[in-house]
């Protein structure tokens, strides 16, 4: 589609010529599958990761119009997505502690709507888009919504690991730590004791941690509470004593 897009301004030797530039073949054992993943992914179309129609099929008599007319069509349904959400309640997957911007509320909505992510999937995007435009797009929101909302030492939670470096839940991890911090609870400590309980699942790591933190919170948020949207495929590994250290006090600790 992209190479279609650009054959009216430029041959298409020509332009996978600069597309290759800078990059080596000679060791790849699949230099088209490389060349492929260098190709950018054209935007503009009716959602922000879908491209626009190619110039040479809009100006066909027979396909332009139709195409255009299904463009618009999505276009309309996107913008009654939006009304629709703005218009009720706050949704499930929204954070129950923090009210989202309306232009980001939409704009996840669109997406869940889009990739028909599950009603009840509290991640807000869904799950991980496989390449492409689509998923330059969900991190966008991942990392918009991540700005949007109040979060504690997400990167040292991170750096765990046992699947917590690649899980989608620390975020919502993060905001549950940073509310028991902000009651006075010494969260890192919870933390530590949770991990000593031992391996955290390869599946869904930050919900296991997060239940087991609770266990030992005399007021931990009831089931069903927004604090953690868990998915991760990493397998789990013991962490190193040094990653059960809290954040110094003196120097503070990142904040995202």
């Amino acid at each position: 589609m992209y190479l279609t897009s650009v054959v009216s301004t430029a041959s298409l030797l020509e332009k996978l010529c600069e597309v290759a530039a800078g990059h080596r073949f000679d060791d790849i054992a699949d230099p088209a599958a490389l060349l492929a993943t260098l190709i950018p992914d054209p935007t503009g179309g009716p959602l922000p990761w879908l491209p626009r129609i190619p110039a040479s099929i809009a100006d066909d008599a027979r396909w332009g119009p139709y195409l255009t007319a299904r463009a618009q069509h999505v276009t309309n349904l996107a913008n009654q997505v939006r009304l629709d959400t703005l218009q009720a309640p706050p949704p499930s997957w929204a954070p129950s502690d923090t009210a989202l911007p309306d232009r980001l509320l939409g704009d996840v909505a669109v997406w869940r709507a889009a990739t028909d992510v599950a009603p009840e999937d509290r991640h807000p995007t869904g799950g991980r888009a496989q390449a492409g435009a689509a998923r330059h797009y969900q991190d966008q929101l991942d990392r918009d919504l991540l700005t949007a909302t109040p979060s504690l030492d997400i990167a040292q939670l991170r750096a765990l690991g046992q699947g917590l470096d690649h899980d989608p839940g620390v975020p919502g991890l993060a905001r549950h730590l940073a509310l028991l911090e902000d009651s006075g609870t010494p969260t890192w400590a919870l933390v530590a004791r949770a991990l000593a309980e031992g391996p955290l699942p390869a599946e869904r790591p930050a919900a296991a941690l997060y239940w087991r933190i609770n266990q030992h919170t005399p007021n931990a948020a009831p089931a069903g509470t927004n604090a953690v949207e868990p998915r991760t495929d990493q397998p789990p590994f013991r962490p190193r004593p040094e990653h059960l250290r809290g954040p110094s006090r003196a120097t503070g600790s990142p904040r995202r």
